[in-house]
C-alpha cells in the first residue's frame, strides 16, 4: 500500500455539482446499470499543454521516474498496442481534480483526469481514458486552464 504524505492544496479542486446512478433492477446494492458525474474545474486541451510530453508514459504513478520540472505524466487506463499513447493525449481534455505538494524537494504536482468528448450530448458530456500529473512549474498549472462544467459518463 502506497501511503501519501502530501497535503491538498484547495485552491485547484474540482467540485461535485450532481452526481446520478441508475441501478439494475432497482436493487441499489446490485450493479449499476448508468452513472454520471457533474464537475466543475479547470481544465485544458492537453494539445495546448505548454511543457514537455519526452519520457512522460509510465504504467504506474509513484515509481521512480527522472522527470523534468516541465514534464506531464500520463497514464492511460487502458493499454493498446496498435494506439500511440501521444494520440490520445492530442485529442483529450486535462480536467484537474486537486493540487499536491509530495515533498519538499519536488514541485507542486495538480492530478488531473483525461477525458475524451463523447458526441451528441446535450451537456458537455466526457469519458475518462486516463490520468495525468501536472506540475505547477512557471505557471503550466495555472495559465490558460479554463473553468468548465463537465459531465462524466
Amino acid at each position: 500500500m502506497i501511503r501519501l504524505s502530501g497535503t491538498p492544496l484547495v485552491e485547484r479542486r474540482a467540485t461535485l455539482l450532481s452526481h446520478e446512478i441508475i441501478a439494475e433492477d432497482n436493487d441499489m446494492f446490485g450493479c449499476i446499470r448508468f452513472g454520471s458525474l457533474r464537475l466543475r474545474g479547470s481544465s485544458l486541451l492537453a494539445r495546448k499543454w505548454q511543457g514537455s510530453y519526452k519520457g512522460g508514459l509510465r504504467t504506474h504513478f509513484h515509481q521512480p521516474i527522472h522527470l523534468t520540472s516541465n514534464q506531464l505524466i500520463f497514464q492511460l487506463d487502458v493499454f493498446d498496442e496498435k494506439v500511440e499513447p501521444l494520440d490520445v493525449l492530442a485529442n483529450a481534455l486535462l480536467f484537474q481534480i486537486s493540487s499536491w505538494k509530495w515533498d519538499q524537494d519536488r514541485p507542486e504536482v495538480t492530478l488531473a483526469l483525461l477525458l475524451i468528448k463523447v458526441g451528441d450530448q446535450p451537456i458537455e458530456t466526457h469519458r475518462r481514458v486516463g490520468m495525468a500529473e501536472v506540475p505547477n512549474v512557471d505557471g503550466l498549472a495555472e495559465e490558460g486552464w479554463e473553468m468548465r462544467d463537465i459531465r462524466i459518463i
